[in-house]
Order: structure tokens, then C-alpha cells, then sequence
């Protein structure tokens, strides 16, 4: 039997029986659709969760601490006694560490971590909690001045200041970020967060540090980096000692007067991140990049999608034995026409290449339909979630529900082998009818 003759029979025999082949059809797009979109939630969450960690300011920096701590292998168990002390066995992060890591051949620049966390008020606006960084001129990256919205940095206007995030704007009660240039950004100790009550006044006594702000940038622009105050050296280190023994915690405890609980360091260009990294291990220092961070999401998510693509995977097995009903259920009605097949010359393969056929078309069909409908389900997801979870317009949508083309592909593949499986055995059968017997057949 000809292939266009096996292809034009078998649409002939689906559309005989529309309403069976339709609810056929039908389970097998919920199950692929369950499938799809079950599995699609893990990968926008798990890429949600990794985009911020992606940008380029991000990949070419690592962290330097007083402690080895590998995130690719570190468990509940390293809690226990022996791995805190292997926390307690830390190295002395000092100025001469600075210098010796600003030795290393494509460093760019080495400067203390002092990302710590302070109450900021705008003049004539809110308080809000925000984390603040203190960076020197040489760790302001070409990236870092084409994210600036309005003014700039210190080194441009010449005049110390700080430059705040564009997510932030509206927590602080500032409209938009010419508006912000020229107000007086008001830190305070980490005291003042736990003054929530309305109308609460914050007592003028407190420490506070008062900085001119000077810029605004584009917080998508800089990813995960993207929610920092950023302070220069100087009335930064002073803003910074507001935190208090929260701006001297790391791995094992407090660290010492005239000790750092970490550094920054920023490399020439990615491709030479690893050396680097791998210069600094050697010294017997503890480092940590954006990709180790991707690294445990990408190892987490992995169970979490296999485990949600299971759960979508119940359908697709309910599908499965719908269409091996459906296929046992041809075989009897059609038992004559299996005759006069064989009658006429057919042979038992093209009895099965037919079967096999209509069931590997519902699949088929389910199949593309069924990613449709889980593009639709995705859509009115999003919809939903962020019409929920509203965040501004400086924020980027939420993309909660995304179906990559591999895995549309696959969803169509894996429903039309089920379908193929489920009619594996009715095809078998008719291909083993006698046509003397099913001739016979009333």
C-alpha cells in the first residue's frame, strides 16, 4: 500500500467517525495541555529567577570571602558542628588582601563589600528600607552610565551624592527621576525600620547620614544589581557605618576591627572570570559568582519541573487509554473492511501501518492542539498574575508561564508516541484477523 493511499485512508476512516474521534482528540489535548503547561511554570519561574543574575555586570564580578563556601555542594549537613568550623576557619580579609588580588593579571578593580542594608527617606517623600553599596570610580562600568536615567555619577558632577534605583522611586514617594535629582536622600540606622506605626516620628537623635542625590538609573538595566543605592567612597563609608555590627556579619560570625566581611571584584572581560576566580582560590580565599548562583537554580529546578511534568502527565495517561478504546473499538466495528483489505492484496504490516496511523493522527492532533490551548492557559496566566501582583511601571511583567519551542515540540512528540503505544495492540489485532473470518463477520 502506497503511503498517500495509507494517509488518505486513514483521514477517511477519522472523519467517518467525527464525534468519537473529536472526543478522542479532546482528551489528548488536556493531557498534553497539562503537561505543558505544568512544565512551562517551572521554566518561567526558574528563568524569572535567573534573568536579573545574567546581565553583565553580574557575570563579570565575583565575590571574595573569608571562608570557602562551593553552593554546588553545600547541604543541611555542612549546619552540623564540623562545618561550622569549617566556617570558624576563615582567612583575614585586610588592605593587604585588596592589594594582592588588585595584582592579579585582568583585575579591574578591588573594593570592600559594604552592601548593607539602612532607612532612606527623600525630602518631601517616604521612608523605605534599601540597600546601599559603596563603589569607587573605577568600578563605574560603561553599562553602569548608559542605565542612567537622570544626572549621573559622582565623577561626572564633580560633586559627591547618591544614585538610587529607578524601582525604587515610587516606594520613596518621587514620580519620576528628574524629579529625584537635587533632593537630600536621609539615611538612618537600621533602628528606624521597626518604625511602622502611622504617623510615627522618627527621633531626630538617631544617627543619620544626609547625601544629595545626584542620579537616577535604570534598575532593569542592571539586573539583581539593579536595586542598590550606590554611594561613593567617603560619605558612603560613613552612610555604611550605619548599619552597625549588620555591616560586620559574614560565614562564621563577626569580623574583626580593621578586617572587611568581603570584597568585590570586577574583572576585564568574562571570558577571563574563571582565571581569575581561580587565582584567588589558590590564595586560599573563598569566591562566589553570579553563574554559581544559576548553578544551584538550574540543579533545584530540575526536580521541580520533572516533578511538575509528572503531575501534568496524569492526563496524557487517562488520553492514553482513550485512544487504545477508541482503536479496540474500530477494530471490531471495521472487522469486514479489515477483510476486504487483506481481499484485495493488503498485507498485515499495511493493516498495521494503518492503525498505528489513525491513532499516531489523534495524537498528532491532540498534541498541536493541546500546546495551543496551554499558550492560551499561559497568556491568561501572566494576565492574572500581574494584574495580582501589580508593581509599578518602571517594573518588568511578569512572564510566569513560558513555552519554549524544544518544549512544544516535545509536548507534540510525547502525545503522539502515547497515541502510538495506546493503538499498538488494536493494530496488532487486526493485522492477525483470518479475511476468510472477517468477511464472515456480521
Amino acid at each position: 500500500m502506497k503511503r498517500i493511499d495509507l494517509i488518505r485512508l486513514t483521514l477517511s476512516n477519522l472523519r467517518r467517525q467525527k464525534l468519537r474521534t473529536a472526543l478522542t482528540v479532546t482528551g489528548v489535548i488536556v493531557g498534553t495541555a497539562a503537561v505543558t503547561t505544568m512544565v512551562s511554570i517551572g521554566i518561567g519561574v526558574k528563568r524569572s529567577l535567573i534573568a536579573p543574575l545574567e546581565q553583565a555586570e553580574l557575570l563579570t564580578s565575583l565575590t571574595v570571602q573569608p571562608v570557602k563556601l562551593d553552593l554546588g555542594s553545600f547541604s543541611f549537613s555542612d549546619l552540623g558542628r564540623g562545618g561550622m568550623q569549617k566556617l570558624r576557619e576563615r582567612k583575614s580579609i585586610t588592605d593587604e588582601t585588596i592589594a594582592e588580588i588588585a595584582a592579579i593579571e585582568h583585575v579591574r578593580v578591588v573594593y570592600p563589600d559594604k552592601n548593607v542594608p539602612l532607612s532612606l527617606e527623600v525630602e518631601g517623600g517616604k521612608i523605605s528600607v534599601v540597600g546601599i553599596d559603596v563603589i569607587p570610580d573605577a568600578a563605574i562600568t560603561e553599562g553602569m552610565r548608559e542605565a542612567i536615567l537622570a544626572g549621573g555619577y559622582w565623577d561626572q558632577t564633580g560633586r559627591g551624592g547618591a544614585v538610587l534605583p529607578s524601582s525604587r522611586l515610587e516606594d520613596l514617594g518621587v514620580a519620576s527621576p528628574e524629579e529625584a535629582v537635587g533632593r537630600d536622600a536621609i539615611f538612618r540606622s537600621p533602628g528606624a525600620f521597626y518604625e511602622t506605626k502611622p504617623g510615627a516620628e522618627v527621633s531626630e537623635n538617631r544617627r543619620r547620614v544626609t547625601v544629595p542625590i545626584i542620579g537616577v538609573y535604570e534598575s532593569q538595566a542592571l539586573g539583581l544589581a539593579g536595586t542598590r543605592v550606590l554611594l561613593p567612597p567617603g560619605v558612603g563609608d560613613d552612610a555604611a557605618e550605619l548599619a552597625g555590627p549588620i555591616g560586620k556579619m559574614t560565614f562564621g560570625g563577626p569580623v574583626k576591627d580593621g578586617e572587611y566581611r568581603a570584597l568585590s571584584v570586577k574583572v576585564t572581560d568574562f571570558e577571563h572570570l574563571d582565571e581569575v576566580r581561580a587565582a584567588i582560590d589558590d590564595k586560599g580565599y573563598g569566591t562566589m559568582t553570579a553563574g554559581d548562583l544559576i548553578g544551584v537554580i538550574d540543579t533545584v529546578f530540575i526536580g521541580i519541573e520533572a516533578a511538575l511534568g509528572l503531575i501534568g502527565s496524569v492526563g496524557l495517561i487517562v488520553a492514553f487509554f482513550g485512544i487504545a478504546n477508541t482503536m479496540v473499538m474500530a477494530v471490531l466495528e471495521r472487522t469486514r473492511e479489515i477483510g476486504t483489505l487483506k481481499a484485495l492484496g493488503a498485507r498485515d504490516r499495511d493493516v498495521r501501518r494503518l492503525f498505528v496511523m489513525e491513532a499516531a493522527t489523534i495524537g498528532f492532533l491532540g498534541g498541536l492542539l493541546g500546546v495551543g490551548v496551554s499558550k492560551l492557559l499561559g497568556a491568561l496566566g501572566d494576565l492574572i498574575a500581574n494584574a495580582f501582583f501589580a508593581r509599578g511601571e518602571n517594573q518588568t511583567p511578569l512572564d510566569l508561564f513560558q513555552i519554549s519551542t524544544p518544549l512544544a515540540l516535545g509536548a507534540v512528540a510525547f502525545a503522539v508516541v502515547t497515541a502510538v503505544i495506546a493503538g499498538a495492540y488494536p493494530a496488532w489485532r487486526a493485522s492477525r484477523l483470518d479475511p476468510v473470518v472477517a468477511l464472515r463477520h456480521e
